[in-house]
């Protein structure tokens, strides 16, 4: 699994391939904590924000009652409630927005900066799946017109 982590104010990028200390159950935790697997610092952030679980072929979002909540592809989640994940799904905690990949997926998900590519705050980003080298030349194309993160 990868989580591509992106700040939305400070337009900053952190990349992390979360691996499995079990094969049987996977949790990674995210959070401010030093301890978590994929650590966000941010005062938006909880110190144990949020669990994805992997059980056999699905992966599961929880906001573990997180004090400013989360929200998967724009859509509010509830706390305590598990969510299965796709490959391609944005989540946002706080001042970042992840983007969840499968590492053995063949996709490659591509993030544009979409609005205002002055101002972070207004800005908003968007993602392009790619499977074939048709869609990848029309990608490289576009690459020239927008900013690519």
């Amino acid at each position: 699994m990868r989580i591509i982590a992106f700040n939305k104010f400070t337009g900053v990028f952190q990349k992390e391939i979360l691996l499995s200390k079990t094969e049987k159950l996977q949790r990674y935790l995210i959070g401010r904590y030093p301890k978590c697997d994929l650590i966000l610092n941010s005062p938006e952030i909880s110190r144990v924000h949020a669990i994805i679980l992997k059980f056999k072929d699905n992966y599961c979002f929880t906001d573990l009652a997180s004090t400013n909540g989360s929200s998967i592809n724009h859509q509010k989640v509830e706390l305590n409630q598990e969510y299965i994940l796709n490959s391609g799904d944005t989540i946002q905690v706080g001042d970042f927005i992840l983007l969840f990949e499968e590492t053995t997926e063949k996709f490659q998900h591509h993030w544009f900066l979409t609005e205002n590519q002055n101002n972070y705050k207004s800005s908003y980003i968007d993602t392009i799946s790619t499977n074939s080298d048709t869609s990848m030349q029309a990608l490289s194309e576009e690459r020239n017109k927008l900013p690519i993160f």
